[in-house]
């Protein structure tokens, strides 16, 4: 008799276990679907991108950069878009498949699929996109025939000054 009791009283326990278990793990999937982002601890808990752009002279070339300082992307297509003095616009893109911490980079003029003796003497500016969102480069470069590039400060832009690094 003492077998028999014991093996309900065993029964009874797993069948209410079980129903736990499964009121907890319902419980777990509809939180993880109103609250996503507890799941992205790669993602550091952001939903959106937030970009910082670099640029650099490189000799008779200049270095734009873009990463995602919330590290969201790993997997994206950037536009890189440098417009001339003219209003002429070159393009550059890039698709990616990143690491974590990695910059992505488009060397212009060499990847916009123009040499320098197609480029005008003057002042160009620059920005990406990525999917829908338009991305300024903020920095601005000049390009001096036979001088090669410079980047102007962008203290230097929002003033009345005029002031230049040489990159060369």
């Amino acid at each position: 008799m003492s077998e028999k009791v014991t093996l309900e009283v065993f029964m009874e326990i797993s069948l209410k276990c079980r129903v736990l278990l499964v009121l907890f793990l319902l419980g777990l999937m509809i939180a993880l679907s109103v609250f996503p982002s507890m799941v992205s601890a790669q993602k550091g808990g952001y939903d959106r991108p937030n970009w910082a752009t670099s640029i650099a002279g490189s000799g008779n070339n200049m270095q734009l950069g873009l990463f995602d300082k919330n590290r969201v992307l790993s997997n994206f297509t950037v536009v890189f878009i440098v417009k001339g003095p003219d209003g002429k616009q070159f393009r550059a893109q890039k698709k990616q498949n990143l690491k974590v911490d990695e910059w992505v980079f488009a060397i212009f003029p060499h990847e916009f699929n123009v040499s320098q003796a197609g480029l005008r003497a003057g002042t160009y500016s620059w920005k990406a996109a990525v999917g829908r969102e338009m991305i300024s480069g903020g920095e601005k470069f000049n390009y001096i025939r036979g001088v090669g590039f410079s980047v102007l400060l962008l203290s230097a832009i929002n003033s009345s000054h005029s002031a230049e690094i040489n990159v060369n």
